[in-house]
């Protein structure tokens, strides 16, 4: 491919002695495996900058077999600057796309969702919702989103009813558990007003991404205890 083709990186690790492999996702051609050969060396010592996480890119490979080949790496821009907390939930959604994704599956949305959560957390207003737009972009790109308007028989959502999420949707319930969630708090997420009810929303997506996931923890979570956990020591 003689083309440019805009990209991130998502996950990089040492290919012997000077090479790396990478996981992209790029815009045309969704998540790529790529092995950019010699991108250690003095020869391409700007590719090696260049490839670093949070970094909009254009770049070029050849289509052969499951790892296609870099050939060419270009800045598209300026990374975006994500700091410790933030820096971790871009983590984050990388392994979010790694866990979800299909290789050579194009999702042109995904892309342009990615590029408005790396801004959100670059800005530092609000990480959590900055993080519940993206899961639920993610979810709703990929067919596993669900009206939080209406349950799963189409009745309107009560705020003075509870529900329990299931895949289908969202069923009402006779006598509350912990499991379930209050109409009150469903009504502003189905708004998309992810601050309105941080805790039922982080919940509810998480329950929403679980069965996609698999059963091996996501990295990203135990990252962040430890990151919570060392917080609040220093501040003791």
């Amino acid at each position: 491919m003689d083309a440019h083709f805009p990209a991130f990186i998502l996950h990089s690790r040492p290919w012997h002695e000077s090479s790396l492999l990478l996981d992209v996702l790029t815009r045309e051609h969704g998540l790529v495996k790529l092995a950019a050969r010699g991108a250690k060396s003095k020869r391409r010592s700007s590719w090696a900058a260049h490839l670093q996480l949070f970094t909009p890119l254009m770049l070029q490979f050849k289509t052969r077999g499951d790892w296609w080949q870099l050939t060419d790496v270009e800045a598209a821009g300026p990374a975006f600057e994500l700091r410790d907390d933030a820096h971790l939930c871009g983590q984050y959604c990388n392994e979010l796309l790694l866990r979800l994704l299909q290789t050579h599956d194009p999702h042109p949305e995904i892309f342009q969702h990615y590029l408005t959560v790396m801004t959100m957390l670059a800005q530092r207003e609000d990480n959590a919702s900055a993080l519940r737009q993206f899961e639920w972009d993610l979810l709703s790109a990929l067919g596993y989103g669900i009206d939080l308007h209406y349950d799963h028989v189409g009745d309107g959502i009560d705020a003075e009813q509870y529900y329990r999420y299931h895949e289908q949707g969202l069923w009402p319930v006779a006598h509350k558990t912990d499991f379930d969630f209050a109409g009150h708090d469903i009504l502003p997420l189905a708004e998309r007003e992810w601050s309105r009810a941080p805790t039922a929303a982080k919940r509810l997506l998480r329950l929403m991404l679980q069965p996609y996931l698999g059963v091996e923890p996501l990295r990203t979570r135990e990252l962040w205890r430890q990151y919570e956990n060392l917080k609040r020591l220093a501040e003791e």
